[in-house]
């Protein structure tokens, strides 16, 4: 009979730890968008997710911010101090070619990606920049056109002290056109 309850009361443990590991948690996000006429639309987004931690990637996965050149993770142990390149399009066929790249600080992690050209996909080589704050996480990523001295693009980040992202700005041209904000 003990031998019973102690197994009983294990897999009740056990189900218990794994139902608490993937318990989708409600976030509510406030999304404000700014129109050029100058216009304001708010949503109230309610996600359902189980993630533990609201990163730049949850983000991009979420409201296509940044994209579409986001790199799959922004810190890789492989490389130190180093530009990748990835080349995309069939190599015989110039007009189809385009390149990626990322480059990584001594850290390891991203401070640039981007893309070159391709004419037959009508898109302008571009590249983001990426800053970090003190406590290592991303502050802020610009984006411009190679052929432009000046940043197109500009995304904030604030954070929570946990290391949750709790507001994301996004800017076009130095005007805010979208504020996302955890509630």
């Amino acid at each position: 009979m003990k031998t019973i309850s102690t197994a009983f009361l294990l897999t009740i443990a056990c189900l218990s730890a794994f139902a608490q590991k993937h318990t989708a948690i409600v976030k509510i996000f406030k999304v404000t968008t700014f129109q050029p006429n100058g216009s304001i639309t708010i949503q109230m987004d309610t996600v359902k997710e189980s993630y533990n931690k609201l990163d730049l990637t949850y983000f991009a996965k979420h409201y296509n911010y940044p994209k579409p050149w986001l790199p799959d993770s922004l810190r890789n142990p492989i490389y130190k101090s180093q530009k990748v390149v990835v080349s995309v399009g069939e190599r015989d066929d110039k007009k189809f070619h385009y390149s990626t790249y990322t480059v990584y600080d001594s850290l390891s992690r991203v401070t640039a990606f981007g893309t070159t050209a391709c004419m037959v996909c009508n898109f302008l080589p571009s590249e983001y920049r990426v800053v970090y704050n003190t406590n290592g996480n991303i502050e802020k990523i610009t984006k411009s056109y190679m052929s432009s001295s000046n940043a197109q693009n500009l995304y904030t980040i604030a954070y929570f002290p946990s290391g949750n992202i709790n507001e994301f700005d996004c800017f076009n041209y130095k005007t805010l056109v979208k504020r996302i904000e955890l509630l």
